[in-house]
């Protein structure tokens, strides 16, 4: 079965054996089943130190198990927001005395 994001392979080659990788991939999903609705309400709730903390304990995650094509398209979308970010940050560093 092909899968979009979950690499099998990828994963049995960084986790080391099948029963570490279901292991892990249980621990995934559990994290996965209760950390996104959370991080929606916090969303929505503009918590965002809560939910970054979240995002990046999920972001530790992923290399393990998705295929470097979904990192990849993740980046695509994320790219304008991140080149909006260096603009920022460019024009902060240019303009402000620190």
């Amino acid at each position: 079965m092909p899968f979009v994001y979950l690499d099998i392979d990828q994963a049995l080659a960084n986790v080391g054996d099948p029963d570490g990788l279901a292991d892990m991939l249980r621990m995934l999903q559990d994290l996965l089943v209760t950390d996104l609705p959370q991080i929606g309400q916090w969303m929505d709730q503009q918590d965002f130190p809560s939910a970054n903390s979240a995002l990046h304990a999920l972001k530790g995650c992923l290399p393990i198990f998705c295929e470097p094509q979904g990192s990849a398209a993740s980046f695509v979308a994320l790219r304008p927001k991140l080149e909006v970010l260096r603009g920022e940050i460019e024009s902060y560093l240019g303009s402000a005395a620190i």
